[in-house]
């Protein structure tokens, strides 16, 4: 089975902010330093595989704070990208009442490797 993320078909929270040190890097040369984490737990949801918008958002904001940066500090988010209907629309909604719209007017893009190297649920 293979899950499409932010889209329609498919089936089926750790937060790290970093950044990039350097303009001058390659386009092959990906560096980030982890500036912070954050960990929570959805609570209360009307299923178990159900998450939790106001969970995630909080887990967002937390991170932020932690450290030390603005919503619009944020360019790129790698997503977990469950591939369901249920699932993606959630952690898209949670994402954009944390960081809002740019305020710069640059995009925060927004990505999940999930979908490229399947779900590691076996592996763990």
């Amino acid at each position: 089975m293979r899950a499409i993320v932010f889209d329609q078909p498919g089936d089926e929270s750790v937060l790290h902010l970093g950044d990039i040190p350097s303009p001058a890097l390659g386009p092959n040369d990906v560096r980030i330093r982890v500036r912070a984490t954050a960990v929570n737990q959805d609570g209360r949801t009307v299923g178990i595989s159900v998450p939790s918008a106001d969970a995630q958002e909080a887990l967002i904001r937390e991170a932020l704070r932690v450290a030390g940066a603005e919503p619009s500090d944020v360019q790129y988010v790698e997503a977990h990208g469950t591939g369901t209907a249920l699932g993606d629309p959630i952690e898209v909604e949670a994402l954009a009442e944390a960081l809002g719209g740019p305020a710069d007017g640059a995009p925060c893009l927004l990505g999940s490797v999930k979908t490229n190297l399947g779900h590691l649920e076996a592996a763990a």
